[in-house]
């Protein structure tokens, strides 16, 4: 196995062919892992740290990658640190390593020897239970990297199957009863009509206005208030060759977008990944309505899962069928650099556990804006 490691966006370019051949042929493969959203990735990261993607190469076949940003942080909030992170970081639900089948043992023992070299401080955040990169995480650990799990999540997901009436069976009594209640409230109305569109500037605005209208509701920014991020979902959606598909499932009134769910086809997965509604219309609970369009769609259309991807809100639960337990982690190696800065998060982490909730919530925003997690 040979490792490369690639810093230059050129390069990245380059790589497209090969990768997506891997992607084809890799283990567990998501929407995320894809060149087409890590390069997005790395371009928005571009002014925050350096590409760092490493690459596995057996002779001419590429069997392995990791993409990786190298960036000076504050673990905690406090400490200064040199860190290699994930390329996706905060905006992707689900990081990745991508591996070739039957390659897994030899990549994660390249890329481990590899990761010892560098003497870096990595962190692993939303790495999914099962994966080729929770399972390079568990090798780490029982060779010389040190480990501290910082946050705990939670994803959840519906299996479809093939029967929307079936499906519903297994729907809470009281919700579905609201779902009646809702269709008939729409139907007396008249104008209100489902959509199923394909991607365009007018719907991203639409879903912008709306997801940001609805956070700023709770005093909040939302995913979509920074100008990178809108950059990031207008370039993807104008990404040519994509291995997914982008899809808006909307409800309009009159005409006029009311709820909107923006998401990934990918393989047999329909990726939820984010949405928004006009709460001038809560009467019909518009968030719920339109998720109900989205799967009657899906299981129409043949496919067997929606991803509402992270964050146990009361909604998702209303639809999930399963949940998946995620943790991030960071990674020490065993320096004298590294078993301070381990030693130093861990006795920062023992104080925070016994501040009172409120200060705890001040501490994280503070920590967000000083690492770019609140992108």
């Amino acid at each position: 196995m040979d490792i490369r490691v690639i810093t230059d966006m050129a390069e990245m370019e380059r790589l497209r062919p090969q990768w997506r051949e891997l992607l084809e042929h890799s283990i567990r493969p998501t929407v995320f892992a894809g060149w087409e959203w890590q390069y997005q990735c790395a371009r928005l990261l571009a002014d925050k740290g350096h590409l760092y993607l490493l690459t596995v190469f057996n002779d001419d076949q590429l069997d392995g990658l990791l993409p990786l940003y190298r960036s000076k942080t504050r673990l905690g909030g406090q400490i200064p640190a040199d860190t290699l992170a994930c390329m996706g970081g905060n905006i992707t639900d689900y990081n990745a390593l991508v591996v070739r089948q039957r390659k897994l043992s030899q990549v994660t023992t390249a890329l481990g020897q590899h990761l010892l070299k560098t003497g870096l401080i990595l962190n692993f955040e939303n790495v999914l239970p099962g994966t080729a990169l929770s399972i390079l995480a568990r090798y780490l650990p029982a060779h010389g990297f040190r480990e501290i799990i910082y946050e705990s999540k939670t994803a959840l997901y519906s299996d479809l199957g093939n029967d929307y009436n079936v499906f519903c069976k297994g729907l809470k009594r009281k919700f579905k009863k609201n779902l009646n209640n809702n269709r008939n409230h729409m139907n007396r109305d008249g104008q209100y009509s489902f959509h199923t569109e394909e991607p365009c500037e007018e719907l991203l605005g639409e879903l912008i206005r709306l997801h940001t209208a609805r956070w700023e509701g709770k005093g909040e920014a939302g995913a979509l208030a920074r100008e990178r991020i809108k950059s990031f979902h207008a370039a993807l959606q104008q990404t040519e060759n994509r291995p997914f598909s982008i899809r808006y499932f909307t409800i309009r009134h009159d005409n006029s977008i009311m709820a909107i769910v923006y998401g990934f086809l990918f393989k047999d997965c329909f990726y939820a990944y984010l949405s928004g509604f006009d709460m001038a219309h809560n009467r019909i609970s518009p968030g719920n309505m339109v998720l109900d369009f989205c799967v009657q769609n899906l299981i129409k259309n043949g496919i067997g899962r929606m991803d509402m991807l992270r964050g146990d809100m009361q909604y998702k639960k209303s639809w999930a069928t399963k949940t998946m337990a995620m943790k991030d982690r960071y990674l020490f190696p065993a320096t004298a650099a590294g078993k301070t800065r381990h030693a130093a998060l861990k006795a920062l982490m023992a104080l925070k556990h016994r501040l009172p909730v409120s200060l705890k919530k001040n501490l994280k925003g503070m920590q967000n804006n000083l690492t770019g997690n609140s992108d």
